[in-house]
């Protein structure tokens, strides 16, 4: 279909490094495990789906439970 597109997003939440990356033209990087596990959860996820870790479910149960969070089962996550 013309004009669309199909995403599939992964959030985890958990502590990270802020840093400049270069001398001339600075780049802005995070990295961490937290970085890492939403990565593996974006390429795990189904298309026009967001995929979070258990810990980033509790923490949007606890903060708003009027969003809808739905359990997908457990995926194997490299490294994990």
């Amino acid at each position: 279909e013309a004009g669309c597109i199909s995403i599939r997003v992964g959030i985890c939440s958990g502590p990270v490094t802020a840093c400049l990356i270069g001398t001339k033209n600075l780049k802005f990087t995070l990295i961490g495990d937290s970085v890492n596990v939403a990565s593996r959860m974006e390429s795990t996820s189904c298309p026009e789906h967001v995929q979070c870790s258990e810990f980033t479910a509790n923490l949007l149960r606890t903060q708003d439970p009027t969003i809808d969070v739905i359990r997908r089962g457990k995926v194997e996550i490299k490294g994990k």
